[in-house]
Order: C-alpha cells, then sequence, then structure tokens
C-alpha cells in the first residue's frame, strides 16, 4: 500500500509508550478512545454525521477540507486531508 507510512510516538495523537508501526497496523493494536488508550485532547467524528455535512456542503459547492501542513497532506490518500485543532493551552 503506498500510504502504509510508520507512525510513532512524535506524531501528534500517537501513544508516547506505544511501539511504532504502519498505518496498516493500526487496527490490530485493538485501541479503545472510551478507555484512554490515546492521548487527550482528542475528537471523536460520527462518520454518519460527518458524511450528511459533507453532501450539504457539496450541494452548494464546498468541500471539506482543514487547513493543515502540506507534509501531511502529502501523506494522505486523495480527497483526504489530515484534521488537527490546537492543544488546550492554544484554545
Amino acid at each position: 500500500m503506498a500510504d502504509d507510512f510508520r507512525l510513532e510516538a512524535s506524531l501528534k495523537g500517537y501513544p508516547l509508550t506505544a511501539a511504532p508501526c504502519l498505518v496498516s497496523e493500526i487496527g490490530a493494536r485493538g485501541w479503545n478512545v472510551l478507555a484512554g488508550d490515546l492521548p487527550l485532547p482528542l475528537a471523536v467524528l460520527r462518520r454518519g454525521a460527518l458524511e450528511h455535512n459533507l453532501a450539504w456542503m457539496q450541494r452548494y459547492g464546498a468541500s471539506a477540507a482543514c487547513g493543515s501542513r502540506r507534509t501531511a497532506r502529502r501523506r494522505c490518500r486523495p480527497n483526504c486531508w489530515p484534521c488537527s485543532s490546537p492543544r488546550v493551552p492554544g484554545v
């Protein structure tokens, strides 16, 4: 898989004590947001709500794209944009 890049603790949102892994291996980790397996702050998006909002925006000719670093966008699949939010002290 061309998008199968390495994830590690130096990346925002990756557990500090977890060993590095490839994107394709994330599901096998069995991490659970509600069990506290991932560092805070974090956001959880409901797929249905996200798809609804995207369809609503597309009716008006808009697209969903979060502003993010160019280097992060290069790692994503086509039509996929990384999203991030400020850390708690920045809010």
